[in-house]
């Protein structure tokens, strides 16, 4: 197959130019492949990461997106690093069996109802992985955002235990009902799950903790939190329309509103990384909780195109 090289994505094509024309044109029809597939799950993104790592001693970027300042190392090493992200992306395809992705698009829930009789809602933005063998010797699902889970018993189900995972964390249930909020992206990414009635357990990277009805926990880094009470009418507000933080970076209530309400915010990172508490249970228009929050830290917002910006006048 024949590429034009104005087409070519430029992070590839800096690659290119050391390679021989045919492991060029091999690693061009791989990168092709690669883009055709489905997008991999954030923990396999992690995972994968890790493991290029190991083989490269190449740095591993920080988020679960690759890092293209890679390629400035040894043309051998860029080589190297360049076909694993190609070899990654196209595996971790062929790797995962048939799946359906239910997808809640920005400002819109989306209710499921799956194999098993459980339920679930998602919240805005948020996509939840499901096998197709979900029901017959698992029942495993990805999470990426948020949602809130009403589990039907494993004695129901030939006892198999239900298990969401997310980018950072696993939650293990027999049955019951239970909030699980994990946007990778966020400002302060992390895992927090809230029980509204049963048993739960979270597992991080290290450690594993239960959960009784009324209680929370949150993973930030590799172990869970311990157990503390919750307050289940703002851990689950979103269900209604409301909107809860507690002393959270202000980006992290910015991305929230750009799900809910389908808008782009622009603002400096001197306010994203404010803390803030908002809570509402009828919140309004964007522009309206964004008036309220503008006022808390001293800050005006003005709007764009397609969205607002969140400044501070110099005095």
């Amino acid at each position: 197959m024949q590429h034009d090289p104005n087409h070519i994505d430029p992070r590839l094509q800096a690659i290119l130019g050391d390679l021989p024309a045919d492991e060029a044109a091999d690693l061009v029809e791989a990168w092709d492949l690669a883009g055709d597939a489905s997008p991999v799950s954030a923990v396999a993104r992690v995972s994968s990461w890790r493991r290029i790592e190991e083989a490269t001693s190449a740095p591993a970027p920080q988020s679960a997106r690759p890092s293209f300042r890679l390629l400035r190392l040894p043309s051998f090493r860029r080589y190297a690093v360049a076909a694993s992200v190609v070899l990654v992306a196209v595996l971790g395809y062929l790797a995962l069996p048939g799946h359906t992705l239910y997808v809640a698009d920005s400002g819109e829930s989306l209710s499921i109802e799956l194999a098993d009789g459980s339920s679930v809602l998602l919240a805005s933005g948020s996509e939840l992985r499901v096998r197709d063998s979900f029901g017959t010797d698992n029942r495993r699902v990805r999470l990426d955002g948020e949602g809130f889970f009403d589990i039907t018993p494993a004695a129901d189900n030939e006892g198999l235990s239900f298990e969401v995972q997310t980018f950072n964390a696993s939650i293990e249930v027999l049955g019951t009902a239970f909030n699980v909020r994990a946007y990778a992206a966020d400002l302060q990414a992390e895992t927090r799950v809230a029980v509204e009635h049963g048993l739960v357990r979270v597992e991080g990277d290290s450690e594993a903790v239960e959960l009784q009805a009324g209680q929370g926990t949150r993973v930030a880094d590799d172990a869970p939190a311990l157990p503390s009470p919750v307050d289940l009418t703002k851990a689950t507000a979103w269900r209604d329309g409301g909107l809860a933080f507690d002393s959270v970076p202000m980006g992290v209530v910015f991305a929230e509103l750009e799900r809910r309400y389908d808008i782009r915010i622009e603002a400096p990172m001197s306010i994203a990384r404010l803390e803030v508490s908002y809570w509402h249970q009828t919140p309004g228009t964007a522009a309206e909780v964004l008036s309220d929050l503008a006022d808390v830290v001293d800050a005006e917002i003005r709007p764009t195109a397609n969205g607002f910006q969140v400044y501070r006048n110099d005095r």
